[in-house]
């Protein structure tokens, strides 16, 4: 009887303990999941963030793609208006429409074409001599309008005159840059090349020294130096990056 009872204890002991044990691990079980919960709730949350994130990034991204490209657009625009500003100032600048600038012209007209058919130097500096009006402006300009109207070999001979009767001119660089410009309109770059070299040398600091380095380094590229040619323009955009020249440059070493 003793044993049956003492049974029966036990068991209800053990029956006891398992209840208690259920109750203390259940609540155990409810705070790992709901810390499973939280984790994983974080992480949905940080990717959510970091897709947001990278999102604005590349909308950001398309905004400043297409500003430089607006305004590499802009420069684009500005340095070709400047050019055509340039050439206009020049050709009223040194325009004088009088009956005595007519005569000149057709006069130095005259002399320029018959030096060319002559095949000498000699003559075509000898244009000079005309009884006509000689001031330098008249002489350049002559040249000038040959060179806007694609007249390069005549344009070539009248500033090769204008450089022997005026080397002292302060339009005298202007005029050794124009010979190189017209050798470059004919694609005879390596005489080209020549003339905008000579304006280094001998015009440092004249106003066509910038466009002489461009047209330099834009010869050689030409001409099949092509790494010649961008380290020019390198040069260039290093020493005159806020210059017209450095964006044309620029673009030419962007787009080879």
């Amino acid at each position: 009887m003793f044993y049956r009872v003492t049974g029966w204890m036990l068991m209800v002991m053990l029956m006891i303990a398992g209840v208690l044990g259920c109750a203390t691990s259940e609540p155990m079980m409810h705070r790992i999941e709901k810390l499973e919960t939280m984790q994983r709730t974080e992480r949905s949350e940080s990717k959510a963030e970091y897709e947001a994130l990278n999102r604005e990034i590349n909308l950001i991204m398309t905004r400043l793609d297409a500003i430089s490209k607006t305004q590499a657009d802009m420069v684009n625009t500005v340095t070709l208006q400047s050019e055509i500003v340039q050439n206009a100032v020049e050709k009223l600048q040194y325009s004088t429409p009088s009956t005595s600038v007519i005569q000149s012209s057709d006069s130095l007209r005259f002399r320029a074409s018959d030096a060319q058919s002559s095949g000498t130097q000699d003559q075509a500096e000898g244009q000079q001599t005309d009884s006509g009006d000689q001031r330098p402006e008249v002489v350049y300009q002559t040249a000038y309008n040959d060179y806007i109207n694609r007249n390069y070999d005549l344009a070539i001979l009248e500033f090769q005159g204008f450089l022997a009767a005026f080397a002292d001119s302060d339009l005298a660089d202007n005029s050794q840059y124009w010979i190189g410009e017209c050798y470059y309109a004919q694609a005879r770059y390596d005489k080209a090349l020549e003339q905008f070299e000579l304006v280094l040398s001998r015009y440092p600091n004249g106003d066509k020294a910038v466009p002489a380095l461009l047209k330099k380094g834009l010869c050689l590229i030409e001409s099949g130096d092509v790494t010649g040619g961008q380290k020019i323009l390198e040069e260039l955009i290093e020493k005159h990056p806020y210059s017209s020249e450095a964006r044309l440059a620029q673009d030419r070493l962007q787009n080879p």
